[in-house]
């Protein structure tokens, strides 16, 4: 089901740790069951700070909390609390933002056992046709522009039949999806601009089904990334 910035999943008890000397937020807490994880914060200023979601942390604090998720067997709800209080810092989301005019492009930022992030650059009317994850964990979180996520539920093979879920919803920066099961990923031609989204999979996966309702197909197709760690793959 799709949720929005604090809806769905019950947030986890944060506190802030407070600087001796500046007086203002440098991290906070998230309690899980093997203990709290410190995770550090970065703020524009501090009259912007309105609530839990205006945190923003670098990519790597980003990777390393949710590598300390996953020896805490990565709970669904700490997760997705923990992607709906953050954001990533612009400056270190630089590097993975590729663009093609053709198509949209996946950017590997880590990959695990457990997980892996990827960041996806979406140019003006580009879009994932309908499609699968395995079974796995999905969450997408817009980090540039705006992107309209539509969800579904299988309903039977023969004939294809998938069941909407709910109406479509157009999410801005800061907007979560997930956990997504099956779902179609767009950024319409009106919205006017490209955008991107950070994606956590759990677990990582090489290939996926696309789901076809015109020709009334299910197609299996195989995963690949355009750049790994900010590099392009050849």
């Amino acid at each position: 089901m799709l949720s929005h910035l604090v809806g769905g999943l019950p947030l986890l008890h944060c506190q802030e740790h407070m600087s001796s000397r500046a007086l203002k937020p440098t991290a906070y807490l998230i309690n899980t069951a093997r203990g709290p994880i410190l995770t550090p914060l970065i703020y524009m200023h501090q009259h912007e700070r309105k609530s839990l979601m205006a945190r923003y942390v670098k990519m790597d604090d980003f990777v390393n909390t949710l590598e300390s998720m996953a020896a805490d067997n990565f709970d669904a709800s700490g997760v997705q609390s923990y992607l709906e209080q953050t954001r990533i810092t612009p400056a270190t989301l630089e590097m993975y933002l590729h663009y093609k005019p053709e198509r949209y492009t996946r950017h590997l930022v880590h990959k695990s056992e457990a997980f892996e992030i990827l960041v996806i650059c979406w140019g003006s009317g580009q879009k994932a046709p309908i499609h699968g994850h395995e079974g796995e964990l999905c969450w997408a979180r817009v980090e540039r522009g705006k992107l309209r996520f539509t969800s579904y539920r299988f309903i039977s093979e023969t004939p294809l039949k998938l069941e909407l879920i709910s109406e479509a919803v157009d999410g801005e920066n800061g907007y979560l999806d997930g956990p997504a099961d099956i779902h179609a990923v767009e950024n319409c031609m009106a919205f006017g601009a490209p955008a991107a989204s950070v994606h956590v999979y759990s677990r990582p996966y090489a290939e996926c089904d696309i789901y076809d309702l015109v020709s009334g197909e299910r197609q299996r197709v195989q995963m690949a990334y355009d750049t790994i760690a900010g590099k392009p793959v050849s």
